[in-house]
């Protein structure tokens, strides 16, 4: 199973909001009502973007909810498993990527702001 350059990292793919809701939704749910404390995504180094094949890091007041995609239909959503302060490695393709918060503008907008509903 790729592990998207991150050791130990295992993703649980799910298809359908319906399995989404079944697998998550209470635990979601446990989210409203809390801040957007911070928010990373995986940015490649050396074209200065965002690397959006990669998983993006959501944390809520100290719960941390990792979400990435692959196909069409297919979503992954983990729970404090990733530890953004390790180094990472897309399966040795050479992409210098790292964490970053802040960007883009949209999501660092929401910051500090409570989630209202899931």
């Amino acid at each position: 199973m790729f592990d998207f350059g991150i050791s130990g990292y295992r993703p649980a793919w799910l298809s359908g909001s319906s399995a989404v809701a079944a697998a998550h939704g209470r635990r979601l749910a446990m989210l409203e009502g809390r801040r957007l404390t911070r928010a990373l995504l995986l940015w490649d180094l050396d074209k200065d973007v965002w690397f959006s094949d990669g998983l993006v890091l959501l944390d809520f007041e100290g719960e941390q909810i990792e979400i990435v995609h692959q196909k069409f239909d297919e979503i992954s959503i983990t729970w404090n498993t990733v530890d953004p302060a390790r180094t990472l490695d897309w399966a040795g393709e050479g992409f210098r990527l790292a964490w970053r918060e802040g960007v883009p503008g949209a999501l660092a907008r929401l910051q500090g702001q409570r989630l209202q509903a899931v």
